[in-house]
């Protein structure tokens, strides 16, 4: 990690769908990818589900958890060895909901801190997400200056949602924005929601934030490929994002 930061976020969907076979998926789009740093939501950890997506290298990564609602479920930072974890901090944001901060050394000497959530899901709740993103942001700033702060996750919020707002007015830029102009049209849900099970709306739900001295140099869609033997066969009810991330 000398150079840029390679990162990725995306909401596993638990061991739901056909757990087995979109793992296949999520195995190969990690080893293609190969990120420097990945956020996951929705992990079971008994399942060692972060540890089965990056295949055959678990060695690669230390891995860092923040439960959720229960011991069981949470969030997950992957960190691609040799950059080192100094510490963890996890915060509870109510509603069954957490938020995991990584403070990170690269092998270049910088300073840097990854925080990953996971927000209450319900279209309605804006104002429960606005004071979820409260408390998310005070667990970022009790921690030391850096060399540059990544925010991402699954947030549960439309770009124009208070909370969105306020994670911007605290000096965050969105990765995929500043990269493309706009967000993408839809995170979630992907083909792999059909029928009842469909929202009747897709949204842009899933973001990475980044604040401070690091510029974004390329951001995109990741893990939004269907199985080559199942078209309606997904990595996941969400699509992913990528980013490139330098320093500025």
């Amino acid at each position: 990690m000398a150079l840029g930061i390679h990162v990725a976020t995306i909401n596993i969907l638990n061991f739901e769908r056909d757990w087995h076979r979109r793992l296949d998926l999520l195995r190969s789009a990690t080893a293609a990818l190969k990120p420097d740093i990945l956020a996951l939501q929705e992990v079971v950890y008994p399942m060692d589900q972060e540890r089965a997506i990056v295949g055959g290298r678990p060695g690669t990564y230390t891995v860092v958890r923040g439960w959720d609602e229960q011991p069981e479920l949470g969030n997950s930072v992957l960190v691609r060895r040799p950059t080192a974890v100094v510490s963890s901090t996890r915060r509870d944001v109510r509603r069954g909901c957490s938020a995991l901060r990584v403070d990170l050394r690269t092998d270049d000497g910088r300073a840097i801190s990854v925080t990953t959530t996971h927000l209450y899901w319900p279209e309605k709740a804006q104002r429960k997400r606005a004071r979820q993103g409260e408390r998310v942001l005070r667990l970022i700033d009790r921690a030391p200056a850096r060399d540059g702060e990544i925010l991402l996750g699954d947030f549960n919020a439309d770009a124009w949602e208070p909370v969105v707002k306020l994670i911007e007015s605290a000096g965050f830029r969105s990765a995929h924005r500043l990269a493309n102009g706009t967000e993408p049209a839809v995170t979630y849900p992907t083909p792999l929601l059909t029928g009842a099970d469909r929202p009747k709306r897709d949204r842009c739900v899933d973001y990475v934030f980044v604040r401070g001295p690091l510029s974004v140099a390329a951001c995109r869609l990741a893990y939004d490929q269907p199985s080559p033997e199942d078209s309606a066969l997904f990595p996941s009810d969400h699509f992913g994002l990528v980013a490139d991330l330098v320093p500025a």
